[in-house]
């Protein structure tokens, strides 16, 4: 289920008004979004995750930031590694409309609900 839908099923709320704006907001910044699909812990602090670029470029060393399905941030890290398409196909930078993967660093600590995080922005 997209964000969007999700959204809409929510009940009328303040807290909610507030996590649509925040969504919103991040929409609206420069610089790239990338939804998350799926992520998972690797080891030594690493983690990946497979994704669709939304917006803007990504490129390796990028420091990135994670935000949850109510806008709201849930961490930080650094990109390691992009795998564009289903071949996994290495990249030097992210491409627009694309599904992929992004092997990343993230920075300590991080609770249970980093990784359910939902949006990919990096730090410009």
């Amino acid at each position: 289920m997209k964000f969007w839908e999700y959204l809409k099923k929510e009940e009328p709320s303040r807290e909610n008004e507030e996590a649509r704006k925040r969504i919103y907001r991040l929409h609206q910044q420069a610089g790239s979004l990338t939804y998350i699909e799926f992520m998972e812990k690797m080891k030594e602090q690493k983690g990946s995750m497979e994704v669709e670029f939304v917006r803007g470029e990504l490129k390796e060393g990028d420091s990135i930031y994670f935000y949850d399905h109510r806008g709201e941030k849930s961490g930080c890290g650094e990109v390691i590694e992009l795998l564009i398409g289903k071949q996994e196909n290495k990249s030097r930078f992210s491409e627009q409309g694309n599904k992929g993967r992004i092997l990343f660093h993230y920075e300590e600590p991080v609770t249970e609900e980093f990784w359910k995080s939902q949006y990919v922005k990096d730090k410009k």
